[in-house]
């Protein structure tokens, strides 16, 4: 072997065991495991976050846990909720990138989208959105991973009060993302 093998040799090794202890120390950050059973789904998250179960439902939405990141900070807060999209006319993740994307209103409200990217979450097609509203000057920071599953979508969605923080809590949604485990539920609508 001559020295420019042996150097991609060790190159390709040093980045192999670098991918390993990387994944490693991600999988100990997010130790912990929440699970509705009744929603069929499951995610890890940081042992220091604060968890809380959430029963709000409306026609079409059913919101069931909101994570706080920072327990001593209430105004970012990351999200998960059940669409029933049932009645669409499309069950595709085209046509959902499409109806989840925030309108443009005539309100004061402007919205910039800086992302909106069809992904793949735990075998299933999603949209991965990030954007921004800005009303009277203050501006709030989203993303929404909107996951297409057995005619529902299951969103985690985070939302922040500036940049800093977002950029903070993105990569911990993109995480949650990746740990999601949806198993075929045995409900109708959003009713679980």
């Amino acid at each position: 072997m001559n020295g420019v093998q042996k150097s991609i040799v060790l190159t390709g090794f040093t980045m192999a065991i670098t991918s390993i202890l990387l994944l490693t120390i991600g999988n100990n950050a997010f130790a912990l495991e929440y699970t509705n059973e009744q929603c069929g789904v499951s995610i890890q998250y940081n042992e220091d976050w604060q968890v809380e179960n959430d029963d709000y439902k409306s026609e079409r939405l059913r919101s069931f846990v909101t994570i706080f990141p920072d327990p001593d900070d209430i105004f970012n807060l990351i999200y998960m909720n059940i669409w029933d999209i049932s009645n669409y006319r499309e069950k595709t993740i085209e046509y959902v990138s499409e109806i989840f994307a925030p309108l443009e209103s005539e309100d004061e409200i402007k919205i910039d989208v800086m992302q909106n990217n069809i992904i793949e979450v735990g075998g299933f097609s999603a949209q991965k959105l990030v954007y921004s509203e800005e009303f009277h000057g203050y501006k709030t920071y989203f993303m929404d991973i909107n996951i297409l599953a057995y005619d529902k979508v299951y969103q985690i969605e985070l939302e922040t009060e500036d940049q800093e923080k977002f950029d903070k809590y993105a990569p911990f949604v993109e995480e949650i993302a990746n740990s999601i485990k949806i198993s075929k539920p045995n409900f109708e609508g959003i009713n679980c």
